[in-house]
Protein backbone atom coordinates (compact mmCIF):
# COMPACT_ATOMS: atom_id res chain seq x y z
CA UNK A 1 0.00 0.00 0.00
CA UNK A 2 3.12 2.16 1.01
CA UNK A 3 4.33 1.76 -2.34
CA UNK A 4 1.33 3.06 -4.34
CA UNK A 5 0.96 6.05 -2.09
CA UNK A 6 4.56 6.91 -3.51
CA UNK A 7 3.82 6.32 -6.80
CA UNK A 8 1.19 8.84 -6.65
CA UNK A 9 3.01 11.23 -5.29
CA UNK A 10 5.34 10.69 -7.77
CA UNK A 11 3.30 10.76 -11.05
CA UNK A 12 1.13 13.91 -9.47
CA UNK A 13 4.81 15.87 -9.02
CA UNK A 14 5.29 14.95 -12.78
CA UNK A 15 2.42 15.74 -14.28
CA UNK A 16 2.59 19.54 -12.36
CA UNK A 17 -1.01 18.78 -10.52
CA UNK A 18 0.91 19.32 -7.23
CA UNK A 19 3.48 22.12 -8.53
CA UNK A 20 1.50 25.03 -7.22
CA UNK A 21 -0.23 28.18 -9.52
CA UNK A 22 0.41 28.30 -13.04
CA UNK A 23 1.87 31.82 -12.28
CA UNK A 24 4.86 29.88 -10.69
CA UNK A 25 4.88 27.51 -13.14
CA UNK A 26 4.93 30.51 -15.73
CA UNK A 27 7.75 31.73 -14.09
CA UNK A 28 9.67 29.03 -13.86
CA UNK A 29 9.71 28.31 -17.31
CA UNK A 30 10.59 31.63 -18.02
CA UNK A 31 13.74 31.49 -15.62
CA UNK A 32 14.56 28.17 -16.89
CA UNK A 33 15.48 29.42 -20.36
CA UNK A 34 18.48 31.57 -19.90
CA UNK A 35 19.78 31.95 -23.42
CA UNK A 36 16.00 33.82 -23.93
CA UNK A 37 17.13 35.45 -20.43
CA UNK A 38 20.76 36.78 -21.89
CA UNK A 39 19.76 38.15 -25.39
CA UNK A 40 17.20 40.00 -23.50
CA UNK A 41 19.28 41.34 -21.09
CA UNK A 42 21.74 42.18 -23.68
CA UNK A 43 19.05 43.58 -25.94
CA UNK A 44 17.82 45.98 -22.96
CA UNK A 45 20.98 47.17 -21.75
CA UNK A 46 21.35 50.41 -23.28
CA UNK A 47 17.27 51.23 -23.32
CA UNK A 48 17.13 50.53 -19.53
CA UNK A 49 17.81 53.58 -17.38
CA UNK A 50 19.92 54.02 -15.08
CA UNK A 51 18.94 50.75 -12.42
CA UNK A 52 15.50 50.89 -13.20
CA UNK A 53 14.15 47.78 -11.49
CA UNK A 54 10.73 47.77 -13.51
CA UNK A 55 11.25 46.13 -16.72
CA UNK A 56 9.61 42.52 -16.80
CA UNK A 57 8.68 39.95 -19.89
CA UNK A 58 6.17 37.51 -20.68
CA UNK A 59 6.87 35.43 -23.45
CA UNK A 60 4.92 32.67 -25.57
CA UNK A 61 5.69 30.49 -28.69
CA UNK A 62 4.13 31.30 -31.64
CA UNK A 63 2.56 27.57 -32.79
CA UNK A 64 4.33 25.99 -35.97
CA UNK A 65 6.67 28.79 -35.95
CA UNK A 66 10.12 28.98 -34.55
CA UNK A 67 9.64 33.00 -33.48
CA UNK A 68 9.12 33.65 -29.70
CA UNK A 69 6.70 36.37 -28.51
CA UNK A 70 8.62 38.33 -25.47
CA UNK A 71 6.09 41.28 -24.04
CA UNK A 72 8.37 43.75 -22.06
CA UNK A 73 6.53 45.96 -19.64
CA UNK A 74 8.10 48.57 -17.25
CA UNK A 75 9.35 52.30 -17.16
CA UNK A 76 11.68 51.53 -20.55
CA UNK A 77 9.81 50.05 -22.82
CA UNK A 78 6.24 51.46 -21.99
CA UNK A 79 4.02 54.39 -23.11
CA UNK A 80 0.51 56.23 -23.24
CA UNK A 81 -0.12 53.65 -26.02
CA UNK A 82 1.12 50.50 -24.73
CA UNK A 83 4.47 48.24 -24.59
CA UNK A 84 7.05 46.54 -26.20
CA UNK A 85 6.43 43.25 -28.38
CA UNK A 86 9.63 41.74 -30.18
CA UNK A 87 9.15 39.01 -32.20
CA UNK A 88 12.31 36.70 -31.83
CA UNK A 89 13.83 33.64 -34.05
CA UNK A 90 15.73 31.38 -32.37
CA UNK A 91 19.09 31.05 -34.18
CA UNK A 92 21.52 28.16 -32.60
CA UNK A 93 22.25 29.03 -28.55
CA UNK A 94 20.80 32.49 -29.63
CA UNK A 95 17.75 34.96 -31.15
CA UNK A 96 17.81 37.45 -33.54
CA UNK A 97 15.03 40.58 -33.21
CA UNK A 98 12.57 39.84 -36.49
CA UNK A 99 10.48 42.63 -34.85
CA UNK A 100 9.68 45.27 -32.37
CA UNK A 101 6.22 46.49 -32.00
CA UNK A 102 6.10 49.58 -29.42
CA UNK A 103 2.65 50.05 -28.60
CA UNK A 104 0.99 46.95 -28.10
CA UNK A 105 -1.51 45.62 -25.40
CA UNK A 106 -2.60 42.21 -24.39
CA UNK A 107 -4.43 40.36 -25.65
CA UNK A 108 -1.55 38.88 -28.34
CA UNK A 109 -3.08 36.51 -30.38
CA UNK A 110 -2.47 34.10 -33.96
CA UNK A 111 -4.62 35.33 -36.47
CA UNK A 112 -6.29 32.49 -38.94
CA UNK A 113 -4.41 34.31 -41.80
CA UNK A 114 -0.73 33.88 -43.18
CA UNK A 115 1.45 35.81 -44.64
CA UNK A 116 4.51 34.67 -46.58
CA UNK A 117 4.61 31.34 -44.28
CA UNK A 118 3.79 32.96 -41.00
CA UNK A 119 0.53 33.41 -38.93
CA UNK A 120 -0.96 36.97 -38.62
CA UNK A 121 -0.18 38.34 -35.33
CA UNK A 122 -3.22 40.19 -33.48
CA UNK A 123 -2.70 42.76 -30.88
CA UNK A 124 -4.52 45.21 -28.88
CA UNK A 125 -4.74 49.00 -29.62
CA UNK A 126 -5.33 51.13 -27.41
CA UNK A 127 -4.41 54.81 -25.36
CA UNK A 128 -1.95 57.65 -26.56
CA UNK A 129 -4.85 59.00 -28.35
CA UNK A 130 -6.78 55.75 -29.87
CA UNK A 131 -10.42 55.57 -28.27
CA UNK A 132 -12.47 53.17 -28.43
CA UNK A 133 -9.34 50.28 -28.99
CA UNK A 134 -9.41 47.58 -31.40
CA UNK A 135 -6.98 44.43 -32.39
CA UNK A 136 -4.83 45.22 -34.75
CA UNK A 137 -3.93 42.22 -37.74
CA UNK A 138 0.10 42.69 -38.25
CA UNK A 139 0.78 40.36 -41.44
CA UNK A 140 4.39 39.02 -42.17
CA UNK A 141 6.06 40.36 -45.13
CA UNK A 142 8.95 37.46 -45.75
CA UNK A 143 11.11 39.93 -43.59
CA UNK A 144 8.99 41.37 -40.65
CA UNK A 145 5.73 42.02 -38.89
CA UNK A 146 4.70 45.63 -39.38
CA UNK A 147 6.12 47.82 -36.40
CA UNK A 148 3.78 49.94 -36.63
CA UNK A 149 -0.02 49.11 -35.54
CA UNK A 150 -2.25 51.99 -37.16
CA UNK A 151 -1.14 52.07 -40.26
CA UNK A 152 -0.99 49.64 -43.02
CA UNK A 153 -0.08 47.04 -43.66
CA UNK A 154 -1.29 46.68 -40.55
CA UNK A 155 -5.54 46.54 -40.10
CA UNK A 156 -8.05 46.90 -38.13
CA UNK A 157 -10.25 43.14 -37.57
CA UNK A 158 -13.61 43.08 -37.65
CA UNK A 159 -13.78 41.79 -33.78
CA UNK A 160 -11.34 40.36 -31.39
CA UNK A 161 -10.09 36.89 -32.54
CA UNK A 162 -7.45 34.67 -32.62
CA UNK A 163 -5.69 31.87 -30.28
CA UNK A 164 -4.63 34.13 -27.24
CA UNK A 165 -0.78 33.89 -26.33
CA UNK A 166 -0.25 36.71 -24.20
CA UNK A 167 -3.17 37.96 -21.92
CA UNK A 168 -3.42 40.73 -18.81
CA UNK A 169 -2.84 37.41 -17.36
CA UNK A 170 0.39 36.14 -18.53
CA UNK A 171 2.93 35.73 -15.83
CA UNK A 172 5.45 37.99 -16.12
CA UNK A 173 9.12 37.68 -15.47
CA UNK A 174 11.63 40.82 -13.69
CA UNK A 175 14.66 41.17 -16.95
CA UNK A 176 17.30 42.26 -14.13
CA UNK A 177 17.93 40.63 -10.88
CA UNK A 178 18.25 43.36 -8.57
CA UNK A 179 20.32 42.90 -5.31
CA UNK A 180 20.26 45.91 -2.84
CA UNK A 181 23.30 47.67 -2.83
CA UNK A 182 25.27 47.89 -0.05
Amino acid sequence: MRGGWIMGLVVLLCTGAASGSSARKMDQALRSDASLKHFLRSYAHDAVEGDDKSTRFATADLPGTRLKLVYLSGRSWCGSGGCTLLVLQREGPTFKRVSEISISRPPIVMLGMRHNGLPDIGVWVEGGGIHPGYQAALPFNGRHYADNLTVAPAHKTKARAGQVLISVETPAAPLFDWEPRQ
